[in-house]
């Protein structure tokens, strides 16, 4: 009896031990509730963050000055960030998502953002809007429901960046490239994928550039596929996110297998003849999936003269800018796919964009929610938030942003997903008075997006009992048979292709595609109903 007693006596001790541990954890499990000291008496709340991007190098000390003197007089608490390159692994994101260390996420299409609220890492916001009204009148200035085009299932998972409606690219992504050999080398003008390729091979023909048009990035079919077939498809969430279905213009509410499309096996033939003739590198499957600040590097330096996968809202900042400082006689361009394919300018809903999240597990979620609020609604915390320390990572001339004079690895990476149009100060525009002449006739030129996507406000994202069991299996075959073939590996095409599309059927993709299909049918309906 009397040992009988220890052990449950032990027992008991132990549950209020883990009890207590579990109380006394912050959000994600294992962090203390006071991150550094006192305020007032109060107990300081630790909120802990990830953002993509690199960190500078200098004026991290000030940031955080700056910062804590925010948020600990509006919000009695200290936030940290930890910056993640985006170079990578999608695996080390997922890692760093999973472990429950941070209070405040970052996501979108890089992270897999909708395939993973079925894991029950995020947590549901919409309850705690009630919480931040000056946050919820935001994203009311637009007229539109954009948290609720947000929201996936009733929930709301996360806080979107907010953009003003201006003349708009359907895709935001390029072909950038160096103007001033194309015009030494004689080429016809960039405006598609034929004289795209002219220029790709005539610098592997040039002794002085044959190593400097590698692709490395393996999301290049991405790009081949808008150039090939943006006039015929639209995205459904986008090709990371939903890579094996589309649905076509003349019928947007009816979903199209990708793999089995005749643009997509003109894709492969693409990829297959350019790593064949050395335009695709050998160890691309070695590589992380997104080499955008590689690329950039190797730019700046000369080692590159091209990319396929750079966003435009990048290529100044990373690449034009600091080139320019440089080498001031190069001159770039960019082939925007969306200039050349897209048949109709959308307004993009929301859904599946970069957004913030907060942890499921933390517990300090009203907190965070504030956090977010004042970064969306306070100068003083988006100015910092976005741009960093005036005079250490930008400088304010003339009441317009400008990066001159700052090294690039002093550079600022603002937090990912926390752009806000309303918020945004003009920049002094590139430090390369050619790139920015042509741009602004880019902007002068384009094309102001007036209707909505018929998909706008549709997000894919499978319950739990039609993901499982098929859907990891076809995320495997995905990786194990196609991402090769999009990367040009091939033996012989039409089996390749055929083995692929069977294998992926085999894991359940004619499920996959009948559920989506129900859901993009009920949102069909409830769209003309509500009409």
């Amino acid at each position: 009896m009397k040992s009988s007693g220890n052990r449950s006596a032990g027992i008991a001790l132990f549950i209020l031990l883990l009890f207590a541990a579990i109380v006394s954890a912050g959000c994600g499990g294992g962090r203390s509730t006071e991150a550094s000291g006192q305020e007032d008496g109060n107990s300081v709340i630790k909120l802990k963050a990830f953002t993509m991007g690199t960190e500078p190098e200098t004026g991290m000390e000030e940031f955080y000055q700056q910062l804590d003197a925010l948020t600990v007089r509006d919000l009695n608490c200290r936030v940290r960030f930890d910056f993640v390159p985006w170079s990578e692994d999608k695996s080390a994101i997922w890692q760093k998502i999973y472990s429950g260390e941070y209070d405040l996420y970052v996501g979108g299409n890089f992270s897999d953002f909708t395939s993973m609220v079925n894991k029950n890492v995020f947590l549901d916001m919409k309850p705690y809007l009630k919480d931040v009204p000056d946050l919820a009148e935001k994203y009311r200035l637009t007229g539109e429901d954009l948290l609720e085009s947000f929201e996936i299932d009733g929930k709301l998972y996360g806080i979107p960046g907010i953009d003003i409606d201006r003349p708009v690219s359907t895709t935001a992504f390029g072909f950038l490239y160096r103007e001033d050999l194309r015009k030494k080398w004689d080429l016809p003008p960039v405006t598609d994928i034929d004289t795209m390729e002219q220029y790709l091979y005539r610098a592997k023909d040039d002794p002085e550039y044959k190593n400097s048009v590698s692709i490395l990035d393996s999301r290049f079919w991405t790009s081949l596929w808008k150039l090939l077939a943006g006039d015929k498809y639209m995205e459904i969430n986008s090709s990371e996110d939903t890579p094996w279905i589309v649905v076509s213009y003349d019928d947007p509410y009816k979903v199209v297998n990708r793999y089995e499309t005749a643009e997509y096996k003109k894709v492969i033939e693409y990829a297959q003849k350019w790593y064949r003739d050395g335009i695709v590198s050998e160890d691309i499957l070695e590589r992380p999936g997104n080499t955008t600040e590689e690329e950039a590097k190797q730019m700046i330096a000369g080692k590159r003269i091209a990319s396929m996968t750079m966003g435009t809202w990048t290529m100044d900042d990373m690449v034009v800018s600091p080139s320019y400082e440089l080498h001031p006689d190069w001159q770039y361009r960019y082939l925007e796919y969306g200039d050349i394919t897209e048949k109709t300018v959308y307004k993009s809903s929301n859904a599946g964009n970069t957004c913030t999240s907060i942890n499921e597990r933390c517990m300090y979620p009203e907190t965070a929610m504030r956090f977010i609020e004042k970064a969306h609604t306070d100068r003083d915390y988006y100015m910092l938030l976005h741009y960093g320390v005036d005079g250490k990572h930008y400088y304010l001339k003339d009441s317009k942003v400008t990066t001159e004079g700052i090294p690039e690895k002093n550079i600022f990476s603002g937090w990912t997903g926390l752009q806000d149009g309303y918020l945004d100060v003009e920049d002094t525009g590139s430090l390369d008075p050619d790139w920015q002449e042509f741009m602004d006739r880019k902007e002068e030129n384009g094309v102001w997006a007036k209707d909505y996507s018929p998909l706008y406000g549709f997000l894919v994202s499978m319950d739990e009992d039609t993901e499982s069991p098929y859907y990891a299996r076809m995320k495997r075959v995905n990786d194990q048979y196609y991402t090769p073939l999009q990367c040009g590996i091939v033996n012989n095409l039409d089996e390749d292709l055929e083995r692929a599309n069977r294998k992926m059927r085999e894991a359940g993709l004619d499920r996959y595609i009948d559920d989506v299909q129900k859901k993009l049918t009920k949102f069909k309906k409830n769209k003309e109903k509500s009409k």
